[in-house]
């Protein structure tokens, strides 16, 4: 609006009803605040169409996303699904490769052990 229109004339110091007013009018009143009189200009009203197409673009963009996550969500499911199959052997190997890793840590504590060397020594010397 240019600024030569007149402020709206519709005074009231309750904001409910200033809002009321602006709502149905697209104005914004006059409010009287610390003894003076505070004079607002007219709104421009929301097109009402423009909201709507607004909402609908909004609409579509939502759905359009939801769509594209649940696409992608049960893309890296089936990628999820086809790796663990692949990798199900891995869990019962290592549980071997540490058992074997336990026993080898074992004997070689007792090589290095008073008993384990003499031991040792004694099948090599043939005795």
């Amino acid at each position: 609006m240019p600024d030569g229109d007149p402020p709206c004339s519709y005074g009231s110091d309750d904001l409910d009803e200033l809002r009321q007013h602006s709502q149905r009018t697209g104005h914004v009143g006059i409010r009287d605040k610390d003894g003076l009189l505070e004079a607002a200009r007219p709104t421009e009203r929301k097109s009402v169409k423009g909201r709507a197409v607004a909402e609908v673009a909004l609409g579509v963009l939502a759905a359009t996303a939801a769509g594209v996550l649940a696409w992608k969500n049960q893309k890296l499911t089936a990628e999820n699904d086809e790796l663990a199959a692949e990798n199900g052997g891995l869990k019962p190997m290592a549980g071997g490769l540490l058992a074997e890793l336990a026993a080898l840590v074992a004997e070689n504590e007792f090589l290095k052990s008073a008993s384990g060397a003499g031991t040792t020594l004694n099948s090599y010397r043939g005795g």
